[in-house]
């Protein structure tokens, strides 16, 4: 099915795996909508995730390719922001517009991981902090 949304307006549908049945339980979320123009009356994580995504939509565009983005959300609340695929390939991005980075920024990246097995090829954080962190939890 082809859904026409307006150009400021982009969808992400949720990453199934068809070879794990925990995932097809996933099938059954809506896709996300995020607007590509940031309105003044979103919520500051809000308006910093629908940032990050806008910026990776151009990214993709910029250079030539077909976005491949998606997100992950299981049936206990365990969740990815965003999930991009090239090949077989697949790095998660978990969005946090907080400026202190904790140990609840990674729990979905940790579930997630368990999920994607071998397919997953990275992962980070984006924060709304101005230092760059390499962590290993």
């Amino acid at each position: 099915m082809l859904t026409l949304l307006p150009f400021d307006w982009q969808e992400i549908q949720p990453y199934t795996e068809p070879s794990r049945v925990d995932s097809l339980i996933l099938s059954v979320f809506y896709p996300r909508l995020h607007h590509m123009d940031i309105h003044p009356t979103q919520a500051l994580g809000d308006y910093f995730e629908n940032m990050v995504i806008a910026e990776m939509f151009k990214y993709c565009y910029h250079h030539g390719r077909r976005p491949r983005l998606s997100f992950y959300r299981d049936s206990t609340g365990n969740e990815v922001d965003l999930l991009v695929e090239r090949g077989q390939e697949l790095a998660a991005v978990e969005i946090k517009s907080g400026q202190t980075v904790t140990r609840d920024y990674f729990q979905g990246l940790n579930r997630f991981a368990k999920v994607a097995g071998d397919r997953l090829t990275g992962g980070a954080v984006v924060y709304g902090g101005n230092k760059r962190q390499l962590r290993s939890d």
